[in-house]
């Protein structure tokens, strides 16, 4: 049995602004692990993937620092909602900061690129 094919109207609904810059941080988040990584990483590329043109990207981004601000944030607030529910449901003090630990070094390490550009704005601080 075949799913009926959504029609192009369905596919390209309006989205949300806080729902289109999601999905532009998304793509940003998938472009930067690529292989090309950062090296490849423009403004009309992103706006290419995400389906709107390089104009509407700034409606929903001022610019590509602010862009990047708020895949950080994203990043930080992933992060420490992990880390919470870690010392929620730990009650060792040893067993949580390995446990946080150990999410830290995970993080680095499965997402190479985003400790670069988070590691470079802690940096820049």
């Amino acid at each position: 049995m075949r799913l009926p094919r959504k029609s192009n109207r369905q596919k390209n609904r309006k989205r949300t602004v806080k729902e289109r810059r999601q999905q532009v941080l998304t793509v940003l988040t998938h472009m930067l692990h690529s292989e090309r990584g950062m090296e490849r990483m423009t403004t009309a590329l992103l706006a290419e993937e995400v389906g709107v043109s390089e104009a509407a990207l700034y409606r929903y981004f001022p610019s590509k620092t602010k862009m990047f601000e708020a895949l950080i944030d994203n990043i930080e607030a992933n992060l420490f909602s992990r880390i919470t529910t870690s010392i929620r449901n730990e009650t060792n003090t040893m067993n949580r900061v390995r446990d946080i630990m150990q999410m830290i070094l995970d993080f680095a390490r499965k997402t190479q690129v985003l400790t670069r550009i988070f590691n470079r704005t802690c940096i820049d601080v």
